[in-house]
Protein backbone atom coordinates (compact mmCIF):
# COMPACT_ATOMS: atom_id res chain seq x y z
CA UNK A 1 0.00 0.00 0.00
CA UNK A 2 2.86 2.37 0.76
CA UNK A 3 4.27 1.97 -2.74
CA UNK A 4 0.84 2.35 -4.36
CA UNK A 5 0.20 5.56 -2.41
CA UNK A 6 3.60 6.94 -3.40
CA UNK A 7 3.08 6.00 -7.05
CA UNK A 8 -0.35 7.65 -6.98
CA UNK A 9 1.24 10.95 -5.99
CA UNK A 10 3.07 10.97 -9.31
CA UNK A 11 0.29 9.61 -11.54
CA UNK A 12 0.23 11.66 -14.71
CA UNK A 13 3.57 13.23 -13.83
CA UNK A 14 5.90 10.54 -15.10
CA UNK A 15 4.49 7.49 -13.35
CA UNK A 16 2.09 5.62 -15.62
CA UNK A 17 1.86 2.11 -14.17
CA UNK A 18 1.96 -0.10 -11.13
CA UNK A 19 3.61 -3.51 -11.14
CA UNK A 20 4.17 -6.43 -8.82
CA UNK A 21 7.25 -8.45 -9.68
CA UNK A 22 9.07 -11.27 -8.00
CA UNK A 23 8.72 -14.91 -7.09
CA UNK A 24 4.99 -15.47 -7.34
CA UNK A 25 5.36 -19.00 -6.03
CA UNK A 26 6.52 -17.67 -2.66
CA UNK A 27 4.78 -14.28 -2.74
CA UNK A 28 1.32 -14.52 -4.32
CA UNK A 29 -0.40 -11.49 -5.81
CA UNK A 30 -3.75 -11.79 -4.05
CA UNK A 31 -2.63 -10.17 -0.75
CA UNK A 32 -1.70 -7.07 -2.77
CA UNK A 33 -5.28 -6.48 -3.97
CA UNK A 34 -5.76 -3.27 -2.00
CA UNK A 35 -2.56 -1.82 -3.43
CA UNK A 36 -3.73 -2.60 -6.96
CA UNK A 37 -7.10 -0.97 -6.21
CA UNK A 38 -5.36 2.16 -4.92
CA UNK A 39 -3.14 2.31 -8.00
CA UNK A 40 -6.12 1.83 -10.31
CA UNK A 41 -8.08 4.55 -8.48
CA UNK A 42 -5.14 6.90 -9.10
CA UNK A 43 -5.38 6.20 -12.83
CA UNK A 44 -2.32 3.99 -13.10
CA UNK A 45 -2.09 1.10 -15.54
CA UNK A 46 -1.66 -2.32 -13.92
CA UNK A 47 0.69 -5.18 -14.66
CA UNK A 48 1.86 -8.18 -12.68
CA UNK A 49 4.59 -10.80 -12.83
CA UNK A 50 2.89 -14.20 -12.93
CA UNK A 51 3.24 -17.62 -14.47
CA UNK A 52 6.98 -18.01 -14.47
CA UNK A 53 7.11 -19.99 -11.23
CA UNK A 54 4.63 -22.01 -9.27
CA UNK A 55 1.25 -23.05 -10.57
CA UNK A 56 -1.07 -21.76 -13.30
CA UNK A 57 -3.20 -20.28 -10.53
CA UNK A 58 -0.65 -17.46 -10.13
CA UNK A 59 -1.78 -16.16 -13.52
CA UNK A 60 -5.40 -16.34 -12.45
CA UNK A 61 -4.54 -14.37 -9.30
CA UNK A 62 -3.02 -11.64 -11.47
CA UNK A 63 -6.10 -11.62 -13.69
CA UNK A 64 -8.30 -11.22 -10.61
CA UNK A 65 -6.42 -7.98 -9.88
CA UNK A 66 -7.76 -6.59 -13.20
CA UNK A 67 -4.31 -6.15 -14.70
CA UNK A 68 -3.83 -5.10 -18.32
CA UNK A 69 -0.58 -6.96 -18.80
CA UNK A 70 1.11 -10.00 -17.31
CA UNK A 71 4.85 -10.47 -17.38
CA UNK A 72 5.37 -14.07 -18.52
CA UNK A 73 2.18 -16.15 -18.11
CA UNK A 74 4.08 -19.21 -19.38
CA UNK A 75 2.89 -21.64 -16.72
CA UNK A 76 -0.67 -20.30 -17.03
CA UNK A 77 -0.58 -21.37 -20.68
CA UNK A 78 -0.83 -24.97 -19.44
CA UNK A 79 -4.46 -24.38 -18.43
CA UNK A 80 -6.80 -23.86 -21.41
CA UNK A 81 -9.39 -22.20 -19.16
CA UNK A 82 -6.86 -19.54 -18.13
CA UNK A 83 -5.71 -19.04 -21.73
CA UNK A 84 -9.33 -18.53 -22.79
CA UNK A 85 -9.79 -15.94 -20.07
CA UNK A 86 -6.61 -14.09 -21.07
CA UNK A 87 -7.77 -13.97 -24.69
CA UNK A 88 -11.35 -13.03 -23.82
CA UNK A 89 -10.24 -10.19 -21.52
CA UNK A 90 -7.62 -8.93 -23.99
CA UNK A 91 -4.77 -9.22 -21.50
CA UNK A 92 -1.28 -8.81 -22.96
CA UNK A 93 1.35 -11.40 -22.07
CA UNK A 94 4.90 -10.06 -22.10
CA UNK A 95 6.76 -13.26 -22.96
CA UNK A 96 10.49 -13.60 -22.27
CA UNK A 97 11.66 -16.84 -23.92
CA UNK A 98 15.28 -16.95 -22.73
CA UNK A 99 14.39 -15.99 -19.16
CA UNK A 100 11.60 -18.58 -19.16
CA UNK A 101 14.05 -21.30 -20.23
CA UNK A 102 16.68 -20.21 -17.73
CA UNK A 103 14.23 -20.32 -14.82
CA UNK A 104 12.90 -23.68 -16.09
CA UNK A 105 9.35 -22.50 -16.84
CA UNK A 106 9.97 -24.29 -20.17
CA UNK A 107 12.52 -27.01 -20.86
CA UNK A 108 13.40 -25.81 -24.34
CA UNK A 109 12.52 -23.10 -26.82
CA UNK A 110 10.60 -25.62 -28.92
CA UNK A 111 8.26 -26.11 -25.93
CA UNK A 112 7.68 -22.40 -25.36
CA UNK A 113 3.94 -21.62 -25.59
CA UNK A 114 4.41 -18.25 -27.34
CA UNK A 115 3.84 -19.43 -30.92
CA UNK A 116 0.69 -21.34 -29.98
CA UNK A 117 -0.68 -18.46 -27.92
CA UNK A 118 -0.20 -16.00 -30.79
CA UNK A 119 -1.89 -18.42 -33.20
CA UNK A 120 -4.79 -18.78 -30.76
CA UNK A 121 -5.30 -15.03 -30.72
CA UNK A 122 -3.71 -14.14 -27.37
CA UNK A 123 -2.04 -10.73 -27.38
CA UNK A 124 1.67 -11.34 -26.75
CA UNK A 125 4.86 -9.34 -26.82
CA UNK A 126 8.38 -10.68 -27.09
CA UNK A 127 10.54 -9.23 -24.34
CA UNK A 128 13.92 -9.76 -22.71
CA UNK A 129 12.97 -9.63 -19.01
CA UNK A 130 16.07 -8.42 -17.18
CA UNK A 131 18.75 -8.29 -19.86
CA UNK A 132 21.54 -8.54 -17.32
CA UNK A 133 20.05 -11.69 -15.79
CA UNK A 134 18.75 -13.34 -18.97
CA UNK A 135 21.85 -12.42 -20.97
CA UNK A 136 19.92 -11.77 -24.16
CA UNK A 137 18.80 -9.03 -26.50
CA UNK A 138 15.44 -8.34 -28.06
CA UNK A 139 16.87 -9.21 -31.48
CA UNK A 140 18.02 -12.56 -30.11
CA UNK A 141 14.57 -13.28 -28.65
CA UNK A 142 12.93 -12.63 -32.02
CA UNK A 143 15.50 -14.85 -33.76
CA UNK A 144 14.88 -17.68 -31.27
CA UNK A 145 11.14 -17.53 -31.90
CA UNK A 146 11.71 -17.51 -35.67
CA UNK A 147 13.86 -20.61 -35.25
CA UNK A 148 11.00 -22.45 -33.53
CA UNK A 149 8.63 -21.64 -36.37
CA UNK A 150 7.01 -18.28 -35.77
CA UNK A 151 6.32 -16.57 -39.08
CA UNK A 152 7.34 -13.03 -39.94
CA UNK A 153 3.68 -12.03 -39.65
CA UNK A 154 3.41 -13.53 -36.16
CA UNK A 155 6.61 -11.81 -35.05
CA UNK A 156 5.37 -8.51 -36.50
CA UNK A 157 2.07 -8.90 -34.61
CA UNK A 158 4.02 -9.31 -31.36
CA UNK A 159 5.85 -6.08 -32.08
CA UNK A 160 2.62 -4.27 -32.95
CA UNK A 161 1.04 -5.60 -29.74
CA UNK A 162 3.96 -4.21 -27.72
CA UNK A 163 3.45 -0.78 -29.22
CA UNK A 164 -0.33 -0.80 -28.82
CA UNK A 165 -0.10 -1.99 -25.20
CA UNK A 166 2.42 0.61 -24.06
CA UNK A 167 1.57 2.64 -20.98
CA UNK A 168 1.80 6.37 -21.54
CA UNK A 169 2.55 8.36 -24.65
Amino acid sequence: MTLAREAAKFAGRGVVGFDLAGDEARYPATPQGQAFEAARAAGLHLTCHAGEAGEPSSVEEALDLSVERIAHGVIGARDPRIVDRIRREGIVLDMCPTANRKCKAVRSMSEHPLPGLVRYGVKCTISTDSRTVAGTTLSNEFELMAQVGMSDDELRRCNETAYAAKFGS
